[in-house]
């Protein structure tokens, strides 16, 4: 029975996507052109300019020519000829699970617990004494002192978040020749130098505070955009328009995800504590659509930029997606209810199925039309931006952006239950607690986190398997090779940014869906950092 609905399911995707619409396709441009004249050469609509397939690999880097799963069968031609090289389906599901257990399990879990670890260190430390932050006065000086701290610290390192960024796209070799590396640093020193100042003067956390810090952090991105888009546009391409242009592309995650950040801490966030649970309930539900519009332009966009590897440039969404991954799946835990959290979690790997498999099926479809208006069409010429849906160089972003999110449906799910846990630990309901209190709230950590892995592991391995039998697709490929180290660095980079950023406003939200209205928590005494460890 599960053979039979797997083999319908299969023949449903294929026939609206793969070799029907290819099929369809040429079809109905031999009909066009046997209706044209015999002695007149129609002008294509879209002139398609003939390089080779693989120039855009090898002119960067030789070594990595990876976009489809499967590669053609000598002296076999044609868009599905790849079709024959593949193996049967049912070989390919035990090694598509094993990619994805390894993943997420093993890797997106590690960084999940590393992302606790870091919001353990915030809680005791920039994050101490939370329950006094609005009356900063009334705080013991030595709590102060290390709130400022590492504060400082914290901004230190965010100002650096575009850097780390380009230095994984570049290499440490490029940044030091345009001394990047200096003037973000500078940039660095600014901003914890900006805060203990204040500090100092005894204006600490005002209103106004945060803006020239937003606004430096916003002044480096550019700057850093600019600066590299200068150093390698080519000579003959150089004007001001493409340099706007290869700017924007490598700041667009941030120019689209600073305002969404913005809405999130000073507006969403704020309002999202002050309702009711059902209210709660509901904000958290549509939150996510406000990552809708930045992640399509980003996922369009991005494909087009040619002047790097397509290796690298899942590198410009990554931080947008670690970002409304991590935020949202902590709006949406579900506290106190275990199959109620079971629930959303299969939810949750629904939606990513769905989406994950439509997105292709639209690359498909863009392809589809492309190809008509590219073969088929009349004299008049036309440009159409579909051509890029199925590239060699969006198949491979497309891969390595389905890497980047199995790395992070484990790191936001495990960091999610990690901050909740966390916080019930810090600060227990009544004191003095139970003597198995720390060990129920380890082992519900556990229990939640292997359901939830379990659930995201059984739905991407079918995504996974759809994606490398359905659409060639090169996700076993590109992790396979040497190339899942860079995915792995670059998802650390990532979630530790994201942690530093949003753990603070985190740490509300956990507060405000724990505690409710009522402010009685015992630790809120303002004591040493760690105590609770001791």
């Amino acid at each position: 029975m599960l053979e039979a609905v797997a083999t319908l399911l299969v023949y449903i995707i294929e026939s609206f996507t793969g070799s029907v619409i290819e099929n369809s396709a040429t079809a109905r441009c031999r009909r066009a052109s046997s209706e044209s004249s015999d002695n007149t050469k129609v002008e294509a609509p879209v002139q398609v300019e003939e390089n080779p397939v693989l120039r855009d690999f090898t002119d960067f880097d030789p070594d990595d020519d990876m976009f489809q799963e499967f590669n053609p069968l000598p002296r076999n031609t044609g868009k599905m000829a790849w079709k024959r090289s593949r193996p049967p389906f049912w070989k390919s599901a035990p090694t598509c699970f094993k990619t994805v257990l390894i993943m997420q399990l093993l890797f997106g879990s590690s960084i999940g617990l590393l992302a606790i670890a870091i919001a353990v260190i915030d809680f005791n430390t920039a994050d101490l004494c939370y329950e006094k932050t609005l009356r900063w006065n009334s705080m013991p000086h030595l709590i102060q002192s290390i709130r400022v701290t590492g504060q400082s610290i914290e901004g230190f390192l965010i100002q650096l978040w575009h850097f780390s960024v380009m230095l994984c796209m570049f290499g440490f070799s490029t940044m030091k020749e345009l001394n990047l590396l200096t003037i973000n640093l500078l940039a660095a020193f600014t901003d914890a130098s900006y805060r203990l100042f204040l500090q100092m003067f005894g204006i600490y956390k005002q209103p106004w505070m945060s803006y020239p810090l937003n606004v430096l952090f916003a002044s480096m991105v550019i700057a850093n955009s600019c600066i590299i888009a200068k150093r390698i546009i080519p000579a003959r391409l150089y004007n001001k328009k493409t340099l706007c242009k290869v700017a924007g592309l490598l700041a667009l995650q941030f120019i689209v995800g600073i305002p969404i950040s913005f809405l999130l801490v000073y507006k969403i966030f704020s309002w999202y504590n002050s309702k009711t649970e059902i209210e709660k309930v509901f904000i958290a539900g549509v939150s996510p659509l406000l990552a809708t519009i930045p992640k399509v332009i980003a996922r369009v966009a991005i494909p087009k930029f040619n002047l790097v590897h397509p290796g690298v440039l899942h590198l410009l969404v990554s931080s947008l997606y670690t970002g409304s991954a991590l935020v949202f799946r902590v709006m949406q835990a579900e506290l106190m209810s275990f199959w109620l959290f079971a629930a959303l979690g299969v939810g949750h790997a629904v939606v990513d199925l769905v989406e994950r498999v439509t997105v292709t099926m639209r690359d498909h479809i863009w392809e589809y039309i492309y190809k008509l208006l590219s073969r088929c069409g009349t004299s008049q010429t036309r440009n159409f931006c579909a051509g890029q849906a199925r590239t060699p160089r969006s198949m491979r972003f497309v891969a390595d952006v389905s890497i980047q999110l199995l790395l992070i449906e484990a790191t936001a799910l495990v960091s999610a239950v990690g901050f909740i846990q966390l916080y019930k630990f810090m600060y227990p309901d009544n004191f003095p607690v139970s003597k198995n209190y720390f060990w129920d709230l380890v082992w519900e950590f556990v229990r939640r986190c292997l359901t939830g892995l379990a659930i995201d592991v059984v739905f991407n391995t079918i995504s996974v398997w759809l994606q490398v039998m359905i659409f060639n697709v090169a996700v076993l490929k590109v992790w396979n090779s040497k190339k899942w180290r860079f995915h792995v660095i670059a998802n650390i980079i990532c979630t530790v940014m994201v942690v530093l950023y949003f753990a603070e406003y985190l740490f509300a939200i956990v507060r405000g869906k724990n505690d409710g209205k009522t402010a009685k928590r015992f630790a809120f005494n303002c004591s040493l950092p760690f105590s609770k460890f001791y």
